[in-house]
């Protein structure tokens, strides 16, 4: 495990208030979103995009000492959905629907590639399998397939209950897989949590039948950690419930019987007494 970690050492799964961080995390990316939606219409993109900078700025400068929300992304994910979402709703063309082939063979194909990538990665390090691919490089790929995904125009702007859900998902996620490194022994927690935001970005944008391939796959890679570390943590029997029996060979089975039993040491000291008082005096 790495000694340089920025983790409280105060952490503790079993304490509600270790829970807490995600939950005003959640609960300042739900007033994110319900404000942009209140006020966005009646500004310009240029002022949405400078607002939503200073609110993520200030968010992280308050923030930047709890370890979640650093390794979450604090309010920038949020906002970059917020902000996405936005320009796609001015600029989404009711008509086309983005139905031509030579768009939606590369968008689909940013998308699969995308969540794949991810899964691989976080199956990786989850199952503690060692990849040769760099953590850095597979950043720079998803930032691309990131790019294509919105630059190609062809997803659709979420509703409000989709976007929170999706935001929902994205946090509860990412809080799973920070916490998943308390679950594994001998990973390196600053990789790990440097994985955080990269791993689940894609949640935030890629379509609904690839998101439910990726929860599938998260969902299955929890189950067997929390697998793998209950059956670390199960209790040994006591020594007082194992009973340890001893074989017995053949010639000491056979040998139980005959073996003449000494006499107790009260009867050898109570002969002695005898033969000394019946000795004859001189």
């Amino acid at each position: 495990m790495s000694s340089s970690d920025c983790r409280d050492d105060t952490f503790d799964l079993h304490l509600v208030r270790s829970y807490m961080p995600l939950l005003l995390l959640l609960i300042r990316s739900i007033f994110l979103v319900v404000a942009a939606h209140v006020v966005a219409p009646f500004i310009d993109k240029s002022s949405v995009f400078a607002i939503l900078c200073i609110i993520v700025y200030f968010d992280a400068l308050c923030f930047w000492r709890d370890a979640l929300n650093r390794a979450a992304g604090f309010l920038l994910p949020t906002a970059m959905t917020v902000y996405v979402n936005f320009r796609e709703q001015q600029a989404w063309p009711a008509d086309s629907a983005c139905q031509r082939t030579l768009q939606l063979i590369p968008y689909w194909t940013a998308d699969v590639s995308w969540e794949a990538l991810s899964s691989v990665v976080f199956v990786s390090l989850c199952m503690q399998v060692p990849l040769r691919l760099r953590i850095l490089t597979i950043s720079i790929s998803w930032a691309g397939m990131a790019l294509a995904h919105v630059m190609l125009g062809c997803l659709q702007p979420f509703i409000l209950p989709e976007l929170l859900g999706r935001l929902l998902l994205y946090y509860v996620s990412s809080a799973f897989f920070f916490l998943s490194s308390m679950l594994l022994p001998g990973i390196d927690r600053n990789m790990h949590s440097f994985t955080v935001v990269h791993v689940n970005m894609h949640v935030l944008f890629v379509e609904l039948y690839v998101l439910a391939v990726s929860v599938t796959i998260s969902a299955a890679a929890y189950l067997c950690i929390y697998y793998q570390y209950s059956a670390r943590t199960t209790p040994l029997p006591s020594a007082q419930q194992v009973v340890q029996q001893v074989p017995v060979t053949g010639e000491e089975r056979s040998n139980l019987h005959v073996r003449p039993c000494p006499s107790p040491p009260s009867d050898d000291l109570l002969a002695e007494l005898r033969e000394a008082k019946a000795a004859p005096r001189v």
